[in-house]
C-alpha cells in the first residue's frame, strides 16, 4: 500500500467507515444505509469493491453522492481492499465493517464519538464495543458481546480475541504499515494484538456497535486449521506467548477434526461440529 503517514493531512472527519464489497447485492443496501443514515455528521463512508458482477455496483452508484470515495476493481482480498481504503481515508478514527454487517441504530456513532475523543487524549489507539452475531439468515442473534481488554490478554493461549467488526482504530495504528497480506484470515488480529499487550485498547461501556452475520472466513469449519496457525504465528511474532502448548494442541486437534469430517462434505461437517458445541453448552459457531 502507499505511504499512510500523510493520511488525512488536511482536516478530515472524526470517523471514516470503510466497507469492502464483492458480489454483496443481497445485504449491501442495509449495510450502507446503516452508515449513511447516522445522525452523527462528522464521518465519511468509503466503499472498496473487488469487481462485483451481481448488482452491487448499482446499489453503490445510487448512493455515490453521499460517499467520500468508492472504486471497483479486482483486488487480492479483504485486507488488500482495506489497505487501499487507508490511502484515501481522512478520518482520525477508522472503522471497518462488512457488506453483510450493519451499525446498530442511527445514533451509534454519535454515542461513540465522545469516547473516541477521550481515548485520543489518553493515547488509546483501539476502542471497540459489543457486537451481535446473527445466524446465517440474519434473523436470530446467536451471541452478543465482546471481551474486556484484560480478558483478551488472558485468553491468548486459547486463541480468544474480540469480534473485530465495528472497532475504531486510531490513524496512528497505520502510520508505518497497513494489514499484513501474508495473513489471509487473521491480519486484523495480528495488527491489533500489540495494542492489547501494550494496554492501548479500550472497550466502550455498554454500547452495541454493530451486528454481523455468521459466514465469514473465520467461521468456516474448513478454514479453522489455518485460523489457528495464523493466530499462533501472530502470537510468536509479537512475543505474546513463546510456546502456548495448549493452543498448539487445540490447533492440531481441530485440524484432525476437520480432516475426519471432510468426507461428509463441509455443510454436514459444520452441522456436526455445531452439534458437538451444543452438547458442551456452547452457541453455534460455524457457517454452512
Amino acid at each position: 500500500m502507499g505511504d499512510t503517514k500523510d493520511m488525512g493531512r488536511e482536516r478530515g472527519p472524526l470517523i471514516s467507515v470503510v466497507m469492502a464489497t464483492w458480489n454483496s447485492a443481497r445485504t449491501l443496501a442495509r449495510a450502507m444505509d446503516s452508515v449513511l443514515d447516522q445522525t452523527f455528521s462528522d464521518r465519511e463512508l468509503i466503499v472498496m469493491d473487488g469487481g462485483s458482477t451481481d448488482g452491487t455496483l448499482e446499489i453503490v452508484a445510487a448512493r455515490r453522492d453521499r460517499l467520500a470515495h468508492w472504486s471497483s476493481e479486482p483486488d487480492q482480498g479483504l485486507y488488500h481492499a482495506w489497505n487501499k481504503a487507508l490511502e484515501v481515508a481522512r478520518g482520525r478514527w477508522i472503522c471497518f465493517i462488512g457488506a453483510d454487517d450493519f451499525l446498530q441504530g442511527p445514533d451509534v456513532l454519535a454515542r461513540v464519538a465522545p469516547h473516541l475523543q477521550e481515548a485520543d487524549r489518553d493515547g488509546v489507539r483501539l476502542i471497540y464495543g459489543d457486537v451481535a452475531l446473527m445466524d446465517s439468515g440474519g434473523g436470530t442473534v446467536i451471541e452478543q458481546g465482546n471481551p474486556e481488554p484484560d480478558e483478551v490478554v488472558q485468553g491468548l493461549r486459547r486463541g480468544h480475541f474480540i469480534r473485530h467488526v465495528g472497532a475504531f482504530h486510531h490513524r496512528g495504528l497505520f502510520a508505518r504499515r497497513g494489514f499484513d497480506l501474508s495473513y489471509r484470515i487473521c491480519a486484523d488480529w495480528e495488527l491489533l494484538l500489540p495494542e492489547f499487550m501494550a494496554g492501548r485498547a479500550r472497550k466502550l461501556p455498554g454500547i452495541l456497535v454493530c451486528s454481523t452475520t455468521l459466514g465469514g472466513l473465520s467461521t468456516r469449519l474448513e478454514t479453522l486449521p489455518r485460523v489457528k496457525l495464523e493466530l499462533l504465528r501472530g502470537m510468536r511474532r509479537h512475543g505474546g506467548v513463546r510456546f502456548p502448548a495448549r493452543f498448539v494442541f487445540k490447533a492440531l486437534l481441530m485440524t484432525a477434526f476437520v480432516l475426519l469430517l471432510r468426507p461428509l462434505g463441509m455443510r454436514r461437517a459444520a452441522l456436526v461440529a455445531d452439534w458437538t458445541r451444543r452438547l458442551r453448552g456452547l452457541p453455534s459457531r460455524f457457517s454452512v
